[in-house]
This record gives C-alpha cells, sequence and structure tokens, in this order.
C-alpha cells in the first residue's frame, strides 16, 4: 500500500491510520483502494469487527466514530494511552500503566483489569495480549480478570486476529505467533 503512517489498525475489512500531523486516514484492507482522509485529529486509532472505530487525541482523550465513520467523533469519558476495539469490547492503557475494558459500542462504564501493561491488544476472539514495560509478553484467556500468563520472547508492541498474534521487537523485527 502506498502512503506513510505512523500508526495503524485494521478490522476485517478496513485499514485505519494515524500520520505524522495526526490526520487519519482509512482504505480497504485488501489494499485495492487509495487513502481516504476521514476529519479528526489523533495520535491512535483503532478499528472494530463490531461497527465502531476508537481513536485517542494527543491530550489522551477518548473518541468513537460509527461505521461507516466520517469524522463524526463522539467523547468517550476517560483519558488513555493507547487502545485496541475487539469484537466485543475496547481495551486501553492509561498513563500508569492500568489496564481498563468496556463493550465496543462504547456503552457502560470503564472496568479494570488487574495487571500493569504498556501496549494491549483484544483482537483475538478467545483471547487479550500485552505487553508490559520491560517488554515481555502476556497472554489472558476472556474474560480476563487479571490471570496474565507470561509468553516467550520480548516485543514493543503487538496485535492480534482471530488466529494470530504479530509483534515487533525492539530493532522492529516482526514475529508471528499461531493461536
Amino acid at each position: 500500500m502506498n502512503g506513510k503512517l505512523k500508526q495503524i489498525d485494521a478490522d476485517d475489512y478496513e485499514v485505519w491510520g494515524v500520520n505524522e500531523s495526526d490526520s487519519v486516514f482509512k482504505a480497504t484492507v485488501d489494499g485495492g483502494g487509495k487513502w481516504e482522509y476521514v476529519p479528526g485529529k489523533f495520535v491512535h486509532v483503532s478499528a472494530s469487527g463490531s461497527g465502531f472505530i476508537w481513536g485517542i487525541n494527543s491530550d489522551e482523550e477518548i473518541f468513537k466514530c460509527k461505521k461507516p465513520c466520517n469524522g463524526t467523533w463522539i467523547r468517550v469519558d476517560g483519558l488513555l494511552k493507547q487502545l485496541d476495539a475487539g469484537y466485543d469490547n475496547v481495551y486501553g492503557i492509561d498513563c500508569k500503566g492500568d489496564i481498563f475494558y468496556r463493550p465496543v459500542d462504547g456503552s457502560g462504564k470503564w472496568k479494570r483489569i488487574m495487571g500493569k501493561l504498556k501496549y494491549i491488544t483484544g483482537g483475538g476472539h478467545e483471547e487479550l495480549f500485552g505487553v508490559n514495560k520491560n517488554d515481555e509478553v502476556f497472554r489472558c484467556t476472556k474474560p480476563c480478570y487479571g490471570e496474565w500468563t507470561k509468553v516467550e520472547g520480548q516485543l514493543r508492541q503487538c496485535d492480534a486476529t482471530i488466529n494470530v498474534l504479530l509483534g515487533v521487537n525492539a530493532n522492529g523485527e516482526i514475529f508471528q505467533l499461531n493461536l
């Protein structure tokens, strides 16, 4: 795919990303279309498989937009540094490394999951995966109550799909774990 992004996330149909100017773009996941600008300024976006796009701005404020998202972003309570929208829930990490989740449509309130992480992914149907401040990788079976199990290896960031965990380590090398 052409273009340059500083952050990217995909669902089953679309790829969403943020460029160096915090502008938001989307394209079809098959790479056949052109990037389409979507109004909004975010440092992080995440596409759920259940009808919502989520974003975080530079002030750590959280927003959601119902698909097909045309830039009508709705503010959601709380502050997060990173988030990942799954099929049922959206998961997030705050500035202290605390882990939270709520329904992917934004209803309800944020609930805490025990543990500390710097990055989380909820893309898999059965498990959550996360990376802590030491780049150690952990997994927790949904619904996760904080029973994190260490996974071999170290990653800086990860993203899960239904059957695979992808990750990048501190050297920029890409790894894959079939689930």
